[in-house]
């Protein structure tokens, strides 16, 4: 056992030792011949060198059950391999599947040699093991020891909320935001605040007249209004988004310590900061539905705490994010009420979120336009005649053979195990958390392929989707923790499972925050689609500059059409509009013409119209008012021509 732990250590020193070449000797195979003959010689020197050691151990009179008992206490160095590898992201970067499978084996190796090292005597005496350090702590400062795993988790949520705010209004003041979604949701919010009608105005969607109702009923947006009424600005949005993420670490805390000690909790806490699909709902501009998993951990946390008018209070703020929310809320219920915990208000939770989705849905939210939003989603398996939900039913329920065939894809199993690989599936420990991952299944994993591109965001983790999984599954892990008793052969004890348990959960959490997260590094984090914008360019600087110039002359309460990256930067107000050739009654159009606009139509055909003249114009962007003399028009066009090959439509 020792030879096989010494040969992982020196295979990974000599994985180290490869530096740059490693990601060619994973991805090919190839190395130089005297850097693979290196490798191995550096294994064997280790197993020689830890050879030489027993032996010499055995002269002086060790024995060999003393050996055996070393060797299983080291037991966990057999992943050290595996580390290397797996904090090499550009060797995954375009391999999410291995990485994950691999990280997910590595983890649960790792997680047995815990168990099996945690039953033998520590290597230098009682004295010298964590436990002793720990007994020493509380005995020399009791309350700072009972206060510490809440003041860390705490620090982590104010760290999260900074760094995050930071990073995503950066990027939005760098222009990378858009109509989708961010210039939509603040529209709303900007419309719910004056009270503008109709009700969830949306003009950068459906134009003057134009509500969101129909869509989604986001009425979270009345109790964010008096925040956003003392800064109306985007970024209020970004900040306060990153706020709320950070903040839900909080009642996770609360709501794991009443499960397991306050140490395991606050490292769950930290995983949920930690947590990559956290991060890339959180890079993708802002979404109600984004901010939901704070208010849904509050609601377990309170309901399991029997603060019941508190879990009042945090389960309509949860169900005002979105209509859909009902869903996951009712199946926690249905949890509180199966397992007997809460059966009571569980069933009140459960029947109650259930209600407001329903009726929302069917009755209050207008039927027209979109109003079966989004089901175009599921088209893939609404049997044909069929429509809306209840076609989905029939397919779930009645043809679970052509439901997997139909969604046993490679994106969704990649989907599925980057959420749950984090959490080593702990979750589906138990028969009754599975009911917490419903709404995920059921908004995420259960949409049907369509041509449309968008039918892929919601089983990616860089969109706001993954809300509907991220505060359930903490929840369950949470529930996992505190099931654990004894392993099947009754050796190990509680302590040893769950400690060992908590620290595969740490290590899973924390390769795969590395490789997918916003956080650990910043090569391979996504927003949507794209990688995100961590970091401004001089052209980015210069642009902001032009931008700020043009806008400067538009008045704040016009009526304004820009173009799709602008209108985050002008939709706190009652009126703007995506600008894609109609300007609707706008006053003022701006447009742009560089890399965020997928051609120059747009500007050319709005420098062609004879309502609109120029009275701006910095490179890229051009303002025009309805109505203003055009003749600079004709110089501005030459000059937008100059660089591209397109004619005057």
């Amino acid at each position: 056992m020792l030879n096989v732990e010494a040969a992982s250590v020196g295979l990974a020193v000599a994985h180290l030792c490869l530096g740059e070449a490693l990601r060619g000797y994973v991805e090919h195979n190839t190395i130089a011949a005297d850097a693979r003959s290196k490798l191995l010689l550096t294994v064997a020197l280790a197993m020689g060198l830890v050879s030489l050691i027993t032996l010499l151990c055995l002269v002086r009179g060790a024995t060999a059950a003393r050996l055996e008992s070393v060797a299983r206490r080291l037991s966990p160095l057999v992943v050290a391999p595996t580390i290397p590898l797996l904090t090499n992201w550009s060797i995954w970067e375009s391999q999410p599947l291995p990485f994950l499978l691999f990280t997910l084996t590595a983890c649960f190796l790792f997680r047995q040699t815990l168990i099996i090292a945690s039953d033998e005597p520590a290597l230098f005496g009682e004295k010298g093991s964590l436990r002793a350090l720990a007994v020493a702590t509380k005995a020399a400062a009791p309350r700072l020891s009972a206060a510490l795993p809440l003041l860390i988790v705490l620090a982590g949520a104010l760290a999260y909320a900074v760094y995050f705010s930071v990073i995503t209004v950066r990027a939005h003041w760098d222009g990378v935001t858009s109509t989708y979604d961010l210039g939509i949701e603040q529209n709303i919010l900007w419309n719910t605040t004056h009270f503008s009608s109709p009700l969830f105005k949306c003009s950068p969607l459906r134009g003057p007249t134009g509500g969101h109702f129909s869509l989604h009923a986001t009425f979270i947006a009345f109790a964010m209004a008096p925040v956003y009424a003392l800064y109306p600005r985007a970024e209020t949005l970004l900040v306060m988004q990153a706020v709320l993420l950070g903040a839900g670490a909080v009642p996770l805390f609360i709501f794991a310590r009443e499960r397991i000690r306050a140490w395991p909790a606050c490292l769950l806490s930290i995983c949920y900061l930690l947590y990559a699909p956290l991060h890339g709902s959180n890079l993708y501009h802002f979404h109600y539905l984004t901010i939901a998993p704070p208010f849904i951990l509050a609601v377990a946390a309170s309901l399991q705490a029997r603060r019941y008018v508190w879990m009042a209070v945090f389960t309509v703020l949860a169900l005002s994010v979105r209509e859909d929310i009902g869903l996951g809320l009712a199946a926690m219920g249905a949890y509180f009420l199966l397992s007997g915990e809460r059966p009571l208000p569980g069933l009140f939770l459960a029947l109650g979120s259930l209600a407001y989705s329903v009726i929302m849905k069917t009755v209050l939210m207008p039927p027209e336009g979109d109003g079966a939003s989004f089901l175009y989603m599921y088209e893939g398996i609404i049997p044909a005649g069929e429509k809306g939900a209840g076609g989905i039913l029939k397919t779930v329920m009645g043809n679970p053979g052509y439901l997997a065939h139909t969604l046993a894809t490679g994106d969704r199993l990649v989907y599925a195990l980057q959420i749950l690989v984090p959490v080593l599936f702990l979750p589906l420990r138990r028969p009754l958390t599975l009911l917490m991952l419903i709404s995920g299944f059921a908004f995420t994993l259960l949409t049907g392929r369509t041509a449309m591109a968008n039918s892929l965001a919601p089983i990616m983790i860089s969109f706001q989707y993954t809300a509907h999984f991220t505060p359930y599954l903490f929840v369950g892990t949470a529930i996992a923790f505190g099931s654990m008793t004894r392993e099947a052969d009754g050796r190990f004890g509680r302590s040893a499972v769950l400690g060992a348990t908590v620290a595969a959960v740490v290590a899973a959490t924390l390769l795969t925050s590395y490789q997918f997260g916003a956080i650990l590094q910043t090569n391979t984090a996504l927003a949507a689609f794209q990688k995100f914008h961590f970091r401004s360019t001089p052209r980015d600087l210069q642009r902001r500059v032009a931008r700020a110039k043009v806008l400067a002359m538009v008045p704040p309460n016009a009526r304004v059409a820009t173009s799709d990256c602008l209108v985050p930067h002008v939709s706190n107000r009652a009126n703007a509009y995506n600008f894609g050739g109609n300007p609707f009654d706008a006053e003022y159009v701006v447009v742009d013409y560089g890399p965020c606009s997928p051609d120059t139509h747009p500007a050319l055909q709005i420098l062609g119209d004879a309502r609109f003249g120029v009275v701006a114009f910095e490179p890229p962007y051009i303002a025009l008012k309805r109505g203003a003399p055009r003749d600079q028009n004709v110089a501005v066009i030459r000059s937008v021509l100059a660089g591209s090959d397109l004619t005057l439509p």
